[in-house]
């Protein structure tokens, strides 16, 4: 019982640090997607396909690094299906369609 009653607290530890987190990060990504749509932070036009060419080529090693950390983080917790929802989420804030991009662009 004393065991259970350890682990229970520890969870709970860490689903305050994690609700903390995820409030943190979704007022980041408020700030961010805002700043992203203003006007001053579009490309010129003949930009774009360079910015696009540039951000599928980091990308991947983006997303690698940040898959490891949020299994460090969350262990044998780690949620493969909430992963996919925050890519898609991305790509839809990205104004992306990953079905039209390179395959390293998707889940």
């Amino acid at each position: 019982m004393t065991n259970l009653s350890k682990k229970y607290d520890q969870m709970n530890n860490n689903l305050d640090i994690l609700d903390s987190q995820d409030i943190s990060l979704q007022k980041q990504l408020e700030k961010d997607a805002a700043a992203f749509r203003e006007e001053k932070f579009r490309p010129e036009p003949e930009q774009y396909t360079e910015l696009l060419d540039t951000r599928i080529q980091i990308r991947p090693d983006f997303r690698d690094k940040l898959i490891e950390q949020l299994k460090g983080t969350f262990g044998k917790y780690y949620d493969y299906h909430r992963r996919d929802i925050a890519t898609n989420e991305v790509d839809y804030l990205n104004v992306e369609d990953p079905d039209v991009l390179p395959s390293c662009m998707g889940t």
